[in-house]
């Protein structure tokens, strides 16, 4: 049992939290990101958009509820879920970017849930590069200096990583 079957065997209807309750919207978030999976997968795609929807609403509020929202969305940087840790990166780039950057580098090689289908892992590839190539100013449609980037950072890629980046293979 993958950790989608698992979030989705432990979501239960549950009202919409008060704005100032990050833990609620914590809760909200993974569950509508783990139906917005399952949907996927079942290829349900109005079902998959409805609950991207949720799952978008539930990172607006987290990013917006102060410390406590920020300090939820950082902890999700650390979640099992590549998908959870780059949703959680691509905002906590908002006002850290030094932590969010090393975590969705690893995205960039980081081996895929083996229960995860093909376009999970290249969205989570594609969305993590996006927003690192967006956070350095490159062309989205051009991925070569990234690498080189990164590395100024003091983050390395495996080579296999920055040969693709790079258009070198």
């Amino acid at each position: 049992m993958d950790i989608i079957d698992k979030r989705l065997k432990n979501a239960a209807m549950t009202p919409k939290p008060s704005v100032g309750d990050a833990e609620g919207w914590t809760r909200r978030f993974l569950k509508y990101q783990a139906l917005q999976v399952a949907a996927q997968r079942r290829g349900d795609i109005p079902a998959a958009n409805r609950h991207g929807e949720k799952v978008t609403e539930a990172l607006d509020v987290l990013a917006k509820t102060g410390l406590e929202g920020r300090m939820a969305l950082e902890r999700l940087m650390n979640d099992t879920d590549p998908s959870t840790r780059g949703r959680a990166a691509r905002r906590v780039m908002e006002w850290d970017p030094d932590r969010a950057i090393p975590v969705l580098a690893r995205l960039l090689y980081e081996q895929s849930d083996p229960q995860s289908v093909s376009v999970e892992a290249v969205l989570i590839v594609r969305e993590a590069r996006f927003a690192l190539q967006k956070y350095f100013g490159l062309d989205l449609f051009d991925p070569t200096e990234l690498p080189d980037r990164l590395a100024a950072m003091g983050i390395t890629l495996p080579e296999k990583t920055s040969r693709g980046l790079r258009r070198e293979n």
